[in-house]
């Protein structure tokens, strides 16, 4: 989408050796080429990682876990 597409730009613009690496795997490529590429694959899923399309979805654990030195209760 036009909204993942703005913050995978936005990235890539922020951090330069990505960008030169991008450029370097589009040149010379047809579309299906760079979009089946790993690191163009890996480069999207960080950005929708850390943009996500629905950002409002809420996650519920469904049993008790800890994280390092917290607890984590169910639900």
């Amino acid at each position: 989408t036009a909204f993942s597409t703005q913050w995978l730009l936005f990235l890539l613009s922020t951090h330069p050796e990505a960008q030169r690496k991008f450029l370097d795997i589009c040149k010379n490529k047809c579309e299906t080429e760079i979009l089946g590429h790993p690191y163009t694959k890996g480069a999207l899923k960080e950005s929708l990682r850390l943009y996500p399309t629905a950002p409002f979805i809420i996650r519920v654990p469904s049993q008790e876990c800890r994280v390092g030195k917290h607890a984590i209760a169910q639900g």
